[in-house]
């Protein structure tokens, strides 16, 4: 996974030599390149949801830095958010960046 522009990219690779594109995402606030993406499933009352985390170099809510995330579902190549045109924020300061999991 990379993000590359607006948009986060998917890969495949059966040896870590070569590898395939899989899918891409893009929603949200699409203005600054993306940063920094992070993917991990969360357990919600027995269901299985993935949270992406993408990076922003400007335009937080409180100017600045910032993280939007996404809730949705992974395939092993696809995420899918449940709201893709909705910007979530993580914090709403002006320094909140790059966090990872």
């Amino acid at each position: 996974m990379l993000a590359a522009g607006h948009e986060v990219q998917f890969y495949t690779s059966p040896n870590l030599i070569d590898w395939e594109k899989r899918g891409r995402f893009s929603g949200g606030l699409v203005q600054p390149i993306w940063e920094v993406p992070d993917l991990f499933p969360l357990d919600m009352d027995g269901q299985t949801k993935w949270v992406l985390l993408v990076s922003v170099s400007a335009m937080a809510p409180a100017g600045g830095n910032g993280i939007q995330y996404f809730i949705g579902d992974f395939d092993g190549a696809t995420f899918t958010a449940d709201n893709p045109d909705q910007t979530l924020w993580l914090d709403y300061g002006s320094d909140d960046y790059a966090g990872t999991t």
